[in-house]
């Protein structure tokens, strides 16, 4: 029995037990490595997506801005019903910015 640190039997000494997801050249490790390529191109593309829609949307315009200043103060959009058609109309927005 050699005790050198070359000797294979031994769980000690020469081949080590692989870990898993430890590089070890095993092909669960390769198709864990594909799988987390392709959601990483998945979410790039879908990323990429959603930077063109988002600079797509138009920018704010000042004079809709300055309208909606002024029935604040004339304290017309305080209402429920402002509230709720306003609500209404964020939603439809985010509806069909997600649709991809």
């Amino acid at each position: 029995m050699r005790i050198d640190g070359e000797s294979a039997g031994s769980p000690l000494f020469g081949r080590r037990p692989v870990r898993p997801g430890a590089a070890g050249g095993s092909r669960r490790t390769s198709d864990a490595s594909s799988a987390a390529k392709s959601a990483t191109t998945s979410s790039s593309r879908e990323s990429s997506e959603l930077m063109t829609k988002l600079q797509a949307l138009p920018e704010v315009r000042p004079e809709v801005m300055e309208d909606v200043r002024q029935r604040l103060q004339r304290r017309e959009l305080l209402t429920r019903e402002a509230a709720e058609a306003t609500a209404t109309a964020i939603l439809s927005d985010l509806q069909a910015f997600l649709r991809l």
